[in-house]
């Protein structure tokens, strides 16, 4: 089992709380997991904002840079269903940005419970890392973090679905 731990959360003129989860060696890894204050930081190389559907005019993600950092609004509600037409987005947005020197992304949703923990697994486990471990560590990162079986269990189908095609 990999030794994770989380960093303290991060105070500024906004209650900002996040974490980074942590790979085997106890160095912080290239992801956190937070609430929607997290955002306000120009540490992150790119933010996924995971909103509801009532949130956006559209159910369509979309992409907005208008000052750093680079942020994909997704519409993704917890029921079963809602997320899979938008994980390929989402992974490849990610890929873009991890790519680059030292890169840190943020993954939130309002609370920073359910949704944001739930796609921090997803792309923890594209990554290379055991679901369990995934899992632990997004725990470990956020302690607040109850992620969402319905997210989790799409994640899931949609990996084996491009690895085992």
């Amino acid at each position: 089992m990999p030794h994770i731990l989380s960093e303290r959360p991060q105070r500024g003129t906004l209650d900002v709380d996040y974490g980074f989860v942590h790979d085997r060696e106890g160095r912080p890894t290239w992801l956190a997991v937070g609430n929607a204050c997290s955002r306000n930081s120009r540490r992150w190389s790119a933010v996924v904002t995971l909103c509801g559907q009532a949130e956006l005019d559209n159910s369509r993600a979309n992409y907005i840079e208008v000052c750093p950092p680079p942020t994909l609004m997704v519409p993704l509600d917890e029921m079963e269903g809602g997320s899979s037409r938008h994980l390929p987005i989402i992974l490849a947005f990610v890929q873009h940005y991890v790519r680059g020197d030292r890169p840190q992304v943020l993954v939130h949703c309002d609370a920073g419970i359910k949704r944001g923990p739930a796609i921090a697994i997803f792309l923890l486990t594209a990554h290379g890392w055991e679901e369990r471990d995934a899992i632990e560590g997004v725990q470990r990162a956020r302690p607040v973090a109850s992620p969402s079986p319905a997210l989790l269990s799409e994640g899931r189908d949609y990996l084996e679905e491009i690895l085992c095609p």
